[in-house]
């Protein structure tokens, strides 16, 4: 997935106001906003910790993570900020944090909010939401008979790695959401379940390991775990998003691709 080409045009920054909103203490040490071009139709909104230094998180949904100056860095405590770059305007409020990305003409593509317990909430409509790769609901007996899911709104997504070997192999989720209203999230960073219960704001919630005993004997462990990163190599305070204009569907999956 090539998301690096820079963003043309003339950069314009203005702050909006001197106010500082309070620090995230429970969102990692010190965090830091970051905010990158990802190409023509995206940004890359980063949160993570002082003491990560400003190194991008490593994904294997990122194919190219090179170096790529941010448009925005700002550490915590954080302000309002209003920024245009290309074919968006950013809006930013301190508190509680809120990353609003519109379009030239104002259009508010995807807005999305960091909560005090470490979830990140985002915009729903009546739309259907697709992607979030493959497995919907854990399949029965007769799931040749089942309904197919093609909108994933409406229920919890666990995002559970999973081998069903009666449903024809492994069951793989990711968390790209297509939203048909003209958005499109990715979450490479860190391994999350999504609640789209709620018909007008979803959530992304980190994913916690659960604390099964090492030397449980009944596999527990392993199928707590398999699948997604490995427990040592996560780091608490990180949230590495993509958000992305889908206006024009052929652009947007031509750059998500490549």
């Amino acid at each position: 997935m090539k998301i690096y080409k820079l963003i043309p045009g003339v950069l314009l920054l203005v702050i909006c106001t001197s106010s500082y909103g309070q620090a995230i203490t429970g969102h990692g040490n010190n965090p830091v906003l970051e905010i990158r071009p990802a190409g023509e139709n995206g940004l890359r909104v980063t949160i993570m910790p002082e003491s990560e230094g400003g190194k991008l998180p490593w994904s294997p949904a990122v194919n190219e993570n090179v170096a790529v100056e941010p448009l925005i860095s700002m550490p915590a405590p954080y302000r309002n900020l209003d920024y245009s770059s290309g074919r968006f305007n950013i809006s930013i409020k301190a508190e509680p944090l809120t990353i609003t990305v519109m379009n030239k003409e104002g259009k508010v593509i995807q807005a999305v909010t960091l909560s005090s317990d470490g979830s990140l909430g985002f915009n729903l409509d009546s739309q259907p939401v697709l992607g979030m790769g493959e497995g919907g609901p854990r399949m029965g007996a007769d799931w040749k008979n089942e309904p197919i899911e093609f909108d994933r709104s409406g229920r919890m997504h666990n995002m559970i790695p999973r081998w069903q070997a009666n449903a024809y192999g492994s069951r793989n989720p990711v968390p790209l959401l297509i939203g048909t209203s003209g958005w499109a999230l990715l979450v490479a960073t860190p391994w999350v379940e999504v609640d789209l219960t709620d018909s007008g704001k979803g959530r992304f919630i980190p994913w916690k390991f659960p604390g099964v005993a090492s030397d449980s004997i009944d596999g527990r462990e392993t199928r707590m775990i398999q699948g997604r990163p490995p427990v040592t190599a996560t780091v608490e305070g990180i949230f590495d998003l993509f958000i992305f204009d889908t206006s024009n569907p052929l652009e947007f999956m031509k750059e998500l691709s490549v």
